[in-house]
């Protein structure tokens, strides 16, 4: 990997969706790390970082998805900031995007009858 190759941090507790974005990310041109927790993703934003963009789930047990973008944009002012949802969480997300907290937010991956698809599509824009 080169040095000036952009960098992700995925975050998502969830081991299936972490597995589903593996796949979604292989062969794209930035480099993807993964965390399982809000902890995870603040020892290896300490350890890794800076990155490009961290994309973060909303609920994760501990941190919260919002509580961990939070402390990632006072940490890292220039990281572009995205949260992942379920559907059901959706006025969550609004409410959290309002407050700037983050740049956008998606629906899980697993979510929806194309959503392989649209996840391919989507994660190859990130980069």
């Amino acid at each position: 990997m080169s040095n000036t190759q952009a960098r992700v941090l995925f975050v998502d507790d969830q081991t299936e969706i972490t597995d589903l974005l593996k796949k979604q990310v292989a062969g794209a041109d930035y480099e993807a790390i993964f965390a399982n927790s809000g902890a995870d993703a603040l020892s290896v934003l300490t350890t890794h970082g800076p990155f490009a963009a961290v994309i973060a789930d909303y609920s994760m047990p501990d941190m919260d998805g919002v509580a961990l973008l939070s402390e990632i944009k006072q940490r890292s002012p220039d990281t572009v900031l995205v949260m992942l949802t379920a559907f059901a969480e959706l006025e969550v997300a609004v409410a959290a995007l309002h407050r700037a907290v983050f740049s956008g937010f998606y629906a899980n991956p697993g979510n929806g009858p194309n959503s392989s698809a649209q996840s391919t599509k989507r994660w190859n824009t990130i980069g």
